[in-house]
Parts: structure tokens; C-alpha cells; sequence
């Protein structure tokens, strides 16, 4: 029997999906309120922080092309000047993925070569700076690709995915983040596929959500079918900082890898000047990030934490 709480999902799900253009069987639910989500920060080279956002509509569509006088943003309440603005389909500017498969004996035929079919769509949207990893979720989950621009490598590693094992889904989350975060470039996400709830796993799901929250990696959430953790799955997505979807069937996971695939590619990178403030009054304070679409003002909020060496000085 499901809970009210996941019925309550599975019916948001539903409306938003009517707004997803060349989608309309699926479901997707953003995993925060704002329009603004912030999905990484890096103040590594103080008093310049880089932050990369993901600006997206009601239906979790990102929303491209917008200027730089669109943004602006404060932190600790004081405004910062916008000296750079980037995005992520600009050459050069990559994201390392890993992508995660579950693999478990539920996922045997249809699924598992949709599954297949989803993943091939999303790498060929990869541009030639993006690197990939490829992990397959069951009893034990395993690394089958490290991360590559090999584009027939990565291919290679998602059609030799095979049926095995139960759903082992916290640990495959925490192989995940590990692996993201060994990832070569400063931009990371993890794009994690599962059809059930965790079985005869040993991993404890509130320390894989601690894991994802130290983490810089964006994480966007694919469930597969009705007998999926709802409740886990939406968890995990608010906690990395990115987006649940829903995938009523499997013919239906190919437009959502798409979009995650869009996700991706349509982010904005913004460089900040924080010169103006003292490194101890920013340490641990609010960073704010309005972006003007239309006559609307969509905002996000994170806290930034600063090196040690800096607030040593």
C-alpha cells in the first residue's frame, strides 16, 4: 500500500508532466521551490566566487539565453559585481556525469534496454569537454567506466549493463558520490536510474544523504514504474541539489535522460567579486542569486563556506 505522502508526489508529478514538451507520459518534480537552483560554489580562488546555477521554468525545463544584466547577487546582504558569465554549452566549459544504472532482476527485459537506449541519448548530448563514468546498482554496485571523453567507451560500458543481484540503492549511492568526487573537473553530477526500494543492501540511507550533502555534486533522480522509493528518491535529489522525475514506463526514459541531459548542458557559470567583504564576516553567511526572466525575479540561496588558508590570514 502506498502512503499519502507518496501519492501526494505521484500527483504533483502528474500535473507537471502536461508541461513537459515531447514528454507528456512522464513526470518530473523539481527538487527545490526556487527557479534558481544553486548546484555548485567554489571560493577556492577568494575573493572570486564561481557559482553555477541552473535557471528552470515550472515544469523543471531550463530556461537559456539570458544576459548578463539578468543577475545579480549579494552575499551576507552586500551586492557583488558580475565580472563573467558563462554556460555550460560554451567550449571548454565541461561536467564530469556518472551515470547509474540499477541493474536488479526487476529490471530484466524492457526496462534495462530502455534503460540502455536513455543512457545512449544523454551521452551523445555530451559535448567534447564532458566526461563520463558509468556504475551499475545492484547487490554490490560496481564501476564499469571510469571517467572518459571516449564517447564509444562510454557507450561500450552502458550496453554491456546486465541483470544481477538485488537493489542495493543506498550503497550505489554512496559508490556514486565517491566516484563524482574524484571527478577531474570542478563541475560534477550524478544522474542515478532505479525501479525499486533498497533490498538486502547494507548501507544506511541516511548516511548516503550525508554523503550527497557534502558533496558538489548536482544529483538529478530517475525512478522507473510504481514500486520505486518515492520519499528516498525526492530526498536525495532536494539534498544534491537537483531534480526527481518519475518514469511511469519504460518507454518514457529516454525523454527524461534528455532533459537531464539538458539539465546539464544549460547551466549558467557566474563569477562573483567578493573583494569588498572581510573573509570571516562571508565565512558561513547567505550567498543570494536573482535572476530577472520576463518580469518575474527568481532567486536561490546557499551558504559559503570559505579555505582555511584564507580566513587564517
Amino acid at each position: 500500500m502506498r502512503s499519502i505522502n507518496r501519492q501526494a508526489l505521484l500527483a504533483i508529478s502528474l500535473v507537471l508532466a502536461c508541461f513537459l514538451a515531447g514528454a507528456a507520459s512522464t513526470t518530473s518534480v523539481s527538487a527545490q521551490s526556487s527557479n534558481v537552483q544553486i548546484t555548485s560554489t567554489s571560493t577556492d580562488a577568494w575573493p572570486t566566487i564561481v557559482a553555477t546555477i541552473t535557471v528552470v521554468d515550472g515544469s523543471g525545463q531550463p530556461i537559456t539565453g539570458l544576459p548578463p544584466e539578468a543577475f545579480s547577487a549579494t552575499l551576507a546582504g552586500a551586492e557583488m559585481e558580475l565580472t563573467g558569465l558563462q554556460t555550460t554549452s560554451d567550449p571548454g566549459i565541461g561536467v564530469a556525469v556518472v551515470l547509474t544504472f540499477d541493474v536488479s532482476g526487476s529490471m530484466a527485459g524492457p526496462p534495462l534496454e530502455s534503460a540502455r537506449a536513455a543512457g545512449q541519448a544523454l551521452i551523445a548530448q555530451l559535448g567534447p569537454s564532458d566526461q563520463a563514468a558509468i556504475v551499475s546498482l545492484s547487490d554490490q554496485p560496481a564501476e564499469l567506466q571510469a571517467f572518459t571523453t571516449d564517447k564509444a567507451a562510454k557507450s561500450a560500458a552502458v550496453s554491456s549493463l546486465a541483470i544481477g543481484g538485488n537493489t542495493g540503492l543506498y550503497a550505489a549511492v554512496e559508490v556514486s558520490v565517491r566516484l563524482a568526487d574524484t571527478a577531474p573537473l570542478p563541475r560534477r553530477a550524478i544522474v542515478l536510474l532505479s525501479d525499486g526500494v533498497d533490498i538486502g543492501g547494507t548501507a544506511d540511507p541516511a548516511q548516503s544523504l550525508a554523503a550527497v550533502s557534502e558533496s558538489s555534486a548536482l544529483v538529478i533522480a530517475i525512478g522507473l514504474g510504481d514500486s520505486i522509493d518515492q520519499d528516498y528518491l525526492s530526498q536525495l535529489a532536494a539534498v544534491g541539489r537537483g531534480q526527481f522525475s518519475v518514469a511511469p514506463a519504460p518507454a518514457d526514459l529516454t525523454a527524461l535522460y534528455q532533459t537531464a541531459a539538458a539539465v546539464l548542458r544549460q547551466q549558467y557559470v557566474l563569477t562573483l567579486d567578493a573583494g569588498s567583504l572581510d573573509p570571516n564576516v562571508a565565512n558561513g553567511s547567505t550567498l543570494r542569486i536573482q535572476t530577472t526572466v520576463g518580469a518575474e525575479v527568481l532567486a536561490g540561496e546557499t551558504t559559503i563556506a570559505l579555505p582555511a588558508a584564507v580566513l587564517a590570514v
